[in-house]
């Protein structure tokens, strides 16, 4: 068991690290009142590291547990008062917020407002870092509550001695500290007991309502019984190699995300190289997708591993053979789509961005005209019919008689009700069953641009004609339609 020499060493030997965060400017203590905060904050008003003159104590009252949260809210501004800090206190509620917000989870409402709060006195008093009381146990918690959930290495680290600011997130100036990360709580508590310190305990703390409580009054508990007595030194030993080896990982990962990624800001969307993402590990290829929704979002905070799963799955049994549809909705209206041999991210439906159709009017074709209809480019050429002129080999051109077809035609994609008279068959059919009988997949059928008339009669599928504008020795002008892919 650490004396309270020992754990004031260790705090303040941890905070000379980020000294130009927190050295001769004003520095915000998030305090309950609780050991751990209450501890953390003797140590901050006792050892002279810090000027007291520079420390706001910060309290939110969460206002959910009547009295006892009036009772907390008073022992921390008598608190302050008696050491001479400067302090605010501010009150909140969650339930309110949570609602509003559609926020599942009343924890995560809490600690969204606790956030923006302690953001809201740091901004005010010019601090550039806020610090708080986790321990270590804290950390072994959140780790095991993000297993739990499912997570990827960057749920294993848990928590960081310093970190970015974790909500709103577009504050990018004031970090978050904390320096007790190897203390544990039961040494906070022996701590306020050897000086003397008075602390609250929170009652909400010990209710099984939320997962955090289920988890360190249960559920470590029973794996420390019954499984690892030493369940709490393991995960945190886990969250320090998975830190040291994302840090190594994120190193080639900016160099991946500079050959791969193009960021559109105009379109709010990144576009990752797709084959050079399925040649890269399945971990720079789970980063890449991270780090291109943080990119778009701001923040991973929605985002599961099981998002990441179903987009990576997809892409590895190769399902991009498309060249353009959506593959996966995913938090925050995100869309992952397959577009021109890239994987795209978008806030918005990109496809809404391309014309419902384009008209092609052949009397107006005096020369070959191109039309680039999402990803394939379209030339239309009128040409005297010579049959050396005339290669049926290439799967990328068709040849129309000029003069059996409608003087409109249009690109779009395929509409219920379609009708196709295949080149060869003996009879007209709904285009979705020629579709079917060439085993063709919905995602497939929605995205194929197809020429057809006005009325809804398919002249061009693919390498595919109708028998209606088939050739015969009577053709003397020929529509050739060249079909490419836009690079």
């Amino acid at each position: 068991m650490k004396t309270s020499i020992d754990i004031q060493k260790i705090t303040i030997n941890s905070l000379r690290k980020y000294e130009k965060l927190v050295s001769d400017i004003p520095v915000v203590v998030a305090c309950s009142g609780g050991p751990d905060s209450t501890a953390l904050l003797h140590i901050l008003t006792n050892t002279n590291y810090l000027k007291t003159t520079n420390l706001i104590v910060a309290h939110l009252n969460h206002d959910f547990r009547g009295q006892e949260a009036e009772d907390d809210a008073e022992f921390v501004k008598n608190m302050a008062s008696d050491w001479n800090l400067a302090y605010r206190i501010g009150r909140a509620d969650p339930l309110s917020y949570q609602n509003e917000k559609g926020i599942s989870s009343f924890e995560q409402a809490a600690r969204e407002l606790r956030y923006m709060f302690l953001r809201d006195v740091a901004r005010d008093v010019g601090a550039r870092s806020v610090i708080l009381g986790h321990t270590v146990d804290d950390l072994a918690e959140t780790v095991l509550g993000h297993i739990i959930r499912g997570t990827g290495l960057q749920g294993l680290i848990g928590m960081e001695v310093c970190s970015n600011w974790p909500f709103p997130y577009d504050e990018e100036e004031i970090m978050i500290i904390r320096p007790m990360l190897e203390i544990a709580k039961s040494e906070t508590e022996s701590y306020c007991a050897e000086l003397g310190v008075e602390f609250r305990r929170d009652t909400g703390n010990y209710s099984h309502r939320f997962t955090r409580n289920r988890i360190r009054h249960s559920l470590l508990p029973e794996l420390a019984i019954g499984y690892n007595p030493g369940i709490k030194d393991a995960l945190v030993r886990l969250s320090r190699i998975a830190s040291e080896n994302l840090e190594f990982i994120e190193s080639r990962l900016e160099e991946y995300w500079k050959e791969l990624c193009f960021v559109d800001a105009n379109l709010n969307c990144v576009a990752i190289n797709l084959i050079r993402f399925v040649e890269a590990p399945i971990n720079i290829q789970r980063l890449l997708l991270r780090k291109a929704y943080e990119e778009i979002i701001g923040n991973t905070t929605r985002l599961q591993e099981n998002h990441i799963d179903q987009v990576v799955n997809q892409v590895k049994a190769g399902s991009h053979n498309s060249s353009y549809y959506k593959i996966a909705d995913w938090p925050n209206n995100l869309k992952i789509l397959y577009r021109s041999g890239d994987l795209v991210l978008s806030k918005e439906e990109l496809s809404s961005q391309t014309p419902e159709k384009i008209l092609v009017e052949l009397v107006e074709l005096s020369e070959a005209c191109s039309y680039v209809y999402r990803d394939t480019k379209f030339t239309f050429e009128l040409m005297v019919h010579r049959f050396e002129d005339v290669d049926f080999s290439n799967p990328d051109v068709v040849y129309l008689d000029a003069s059996s077809i409608p003087q409109t035609l249009v690109i779009r994609s395929m509409n219920t009700g379609d009708t196709f008279h295949p080149y060869g068959f003996d009879h007209e059919l709904l285009l979705s069953d020629f579709f079917s009988k060439r085993q063709m997949g919905q995602i497939e059928r929605q995205v194929m641009p197809i020429i057809t008339d006005n009325k809804g009669t398919v002249w061009a599928v693919e390498s595919r004609i109708s028998e209606l504008g088939k050739m015969g020795k009577e053709t003397k002008k020929v529509l050739r339609i060249t079909r490419s892919k836009v690079d």
